[in-house]
């Protein structure tokens, strides 16, 4: 799970956003004055002219005392800023984010401004230049594709391995939050990572844009009280009953990650239903704990960090919040409950979540293969999820719970405290983890 659907609206120097990129999108004049007024104080050493533009919240967090230290320190390590490109810009929720490419003295970055609606700065990163992505390998073949449930068509990828016939097939269901079909996620794409390792080993796979990433505006404004079938279950079927009808491939498996590890077995029962028979889940640092909970601990988690990422007020309000989904669960009510809510999410859509436990799905479906793989430095999913799930699963047949101890919540290896900082640094997704997926996918690859 990310830190939800909208972003904290405190961001501080280095912190990567959780919500992953938009489409691409026209930069507003107003904004692009704004940036260009911020890239020319950084460039002249002018920090008065940059704090001009902060807004309340990232005020509230970063002193003016410590904003002249962490700009002291940055400037150290990345030396004088020479000139920027051309931005671009994606819309988040209500925030404009706009990446330059900086020229440095010490080397290249890119900087991040985060515009909230009155154009105010809530948010600015410095992010390493970004890595290759991982190379096809020449005996795949990529395709474009549409899926989605009926009227909502949304774009994806299918990689089709050619060096044997009738290869297995995975469908990747992304965290939460309106993630594109990679997952990207600061300068890392996990799920294009994992497609393409696990096509070099002969396995066909589909990814697209979720609804609320490829139709956002369109799904807020027709869907007031949207569950998460509307959301994610409807388009994750709709995929799987699409590469199920494909001539040209095998036994069919669903890879999800966060909240689509969670989804996984709701998703896989649904299919079926549709007379789509899945062969195996994959449950990439997926949560047992519920989701209200789960969003307490990661703001305790950024509020505890040496350089706090939330206020102690903010985890106070999210506690508040909690209490009210929990009641909202509790009575099974709707009305008058939405105001007060977690994550922009309307009181459907957590009726829908307090209805569903992940493991009681699993378990009602024991001839159904499951991996669940846990991080040992995930922070948003915490190892201790593992054992919840050993505990709940108990002796279910063909269940395979491995741990990384490594990984972060990305899938990424790393080393030392964990931190949301380095989401902002590139890099791919473990070799051993696709290796360990492939080889539990291939293994239960045959004939269908």
């Amino acid at each position: 799970m990310t830190f939800g659907r909208r972003a904290m609206r405190f961001m501080l120097v280095g912190l990567a956003m959780a919500a992953p990129a938009f489409a691409q999108t026209p930069i507003p004049d107003p904004v692009r004055k704004a940036g260009a007024d911020v890239i020319e104080g950084f460039r002249a050493g002018d920090l008065a002219a940059v704090e001009a533009r902060f807004g309340q919240d990232i005020k509230a967090v970063l002193t003016h005392d410590r904003f002249v230290e962490s700009e002291a320190d940055f400037a150290q390590q990345r030396g004088k800023l020479v000139r920027c490109d051309e931005p671009t810009a994606s819309i988040r929720s209500d925030l404009t984010v706009v990446e330059y490419s900086c020229q440095y003295d010490k080397g290249d970055k890119v900087l991040r401004l985060v515009w909230n609606a009155d154009v105010q700065l809530v948010g600015y990163f410095y992010l390493p230049p970004k890595l290759p992505p991982v190379a096809l390998p020449a005996t795949v073949r990529e395709e474009s594709v549409t899926t989605g449930a009926t009227g909502w068509p949304l774009p994806g990828t299918f990689l089709m391995p050619t060096s044997k016939p009738k290869p297995p097939v995975v469908v990747f269901i992304q965290g939460s939050g309106p993630n594109d079909r990679d997952e990207t996620i600061g300068p890392n794409k996990p799920l294009a990572d994992v497609a393409r390792g696990l096509a070099a080993q002969g396995i066909a796979s589909l990814r697209y844009d979720k609804r609320t990433n490829a139709q956002r505006q369109r799904f807020l404004a027709e869907l007031k009280n949207w569950t998460i079938d509307d959301e994610i279950v409807d388009d994750a079927v709709a995929a799987l009953v699409l590469v199920s009808a494909r001539p040209d491939i095998g036994r069919v498996f669903i890879i999800g990650h966060s909240e689509g590890a969670w989804l996984a077995p709701r998703i896989a029962a649904s299919a079926g239903r549709k007379g789509v028979k899945v062969a195996g889940v994959v449950m990439l640092a997926g949560n047992l704990t519920p989701l209200a909970d789960l969003i307490v601990t990661q703001y305790e988690f950024a509020a505890g960090l040496p350089v706090p990422r939330a206020t102690q007020a903010t985890v106070d309000d999210m506690k508040v919040r909690r209490e009210h989904v929990r009641t909202l669960i509790e009575k099974g009510a709707v009305a008058g409950a939405d105001a007060s809510l977690l994550l922009d999410m309307p009181a459907s859509a957590w009726l829908d979540l307090g209805r569903y436990d992940p493991a009681a799905a699993l378990l009602a479906d024991p001839k159904l293969p499951a991996l669940l793989t846990f991080g040992g430095r995930d922070f948003q999913v915490p190892i201790q999820e593992k054992a919840l799930w050993a505990t709940r699963l108990g002796k279910r047949p063909d269940t395979t719970l491995v741990e990384f101890p490594t990984l972060n919540h990305l899938l990424i290896e790393g080393a030392g405290p964990m931190s949301a900082d380095e989401y902002v640094v590139p890099g791919h997704v473990s070799q051993a983890l696709i290796d360990r997926v492939g080889g539990w996918i291939v293994k239960r690859s045959g004939p269908p």
